[in-house]
């Protein structure tokens, strides 16, 4: 089991996150590495910086420290999430056994295509299974 650490140095608005995966620059996470993690987490924590007030943002995986790029994947999880919800609460609702379907039918049909332009954009449907999955089993 990974965990998520956050590290802010004293006053001078500097976040460090680890593990280096949690965003990266204007790309998709690899699905490799996405299954050690509850993606409702990355989501919470992700969002949870995103308000806060930074100077830089330091993520092993991005060449620079913009705080834009936090912000940016904040964004992406919480599209990511508004795209599978909706699919997710119908299913419990009309058919509960369908949910067993989703984590393998939904990566097929949710494209998010603002992120097209997005370096390993072919990535998005192990997102999209991931944060199904987290949404059955946490959410």
């Amino acid at each position: 089991m990974f965990y998520n650490s956050i590290v802010v140095i004293g006053d001078d608005g500097m976040l460090i996150t680890d593990p280096t995966d949690l965003y990266d620059d204007c790309r998709l996470t690899a699905g490799a590495f996405l299954d050690d993690k509850n993606r409702l987490s990355t989501r919470a924590i992700l969002n949870e910086v995103a308000t806060w007030d930074l100077k830089h943002a330091i993520n092993a995986h991005s060449p620079g420290t913009d705080r834009v790029v936090l912000r940016a994947h904040a964004t992406y999880y919480n599209d990511l999430f508004d795209a599978v919800m909706p699919s997710v609460v119908e299913t419990a609702k009309t058919n509960p056994a369908g949910l067993f379907e989703l984590p393998a039918s939904l990566p097929k049909t949710v494209k998010l295509p603002q992120y097209e332009s997005w370096g390993d954009y072919d990535q998005r449907p192990h997102h999209v299974r991931r944060i199904v999955l987290a949404i059955i089993h946490c959410g």
